[in-house]
């Protein structure tokens, strides 16, 4: 399934050397890392209450008018915490 590739992806990018800024959260519902790769922010989430896992690939884009941010969500499992797809939002 290419939802899995995409996750899989996301996961080996944001702790290969090329990613930069890692950091991590550990809260008592899920776990988060987030990386940057050049332009591209890389978070993944991990909810262990909820059968649960996204990852998330997003650019931020400064305009004339503020600063676009778009991006795509991956996400597997039954339960869906957050919408999978594409978004975009100033």
């Amino acid at each position: 399934m290419i939802s899995q590739f995409l996750f899989n992806a996301v996961s080996r990018l944001i702790l290969s050397p090329l990613a930069r800024g890692y950091r991590e959260h550990h809260g008592p519902c899920e776990d988060a890392h987030a990386a940057t790769l050049g332009p591209l922010h890389l978070e993944l989430n991990r909810c262990f209450v909820l059968d649960h896992e996204d990852a998330i690939i997003s650019i931020c884009v400064p305009t004339h008018w503020g600063t676009l941010h778009l991006g795509y969500v991956i996400c597997l499992g039954t339960d869906e915490i957050r919408q999978p797809g594409f978004y975009g939002h100033w």
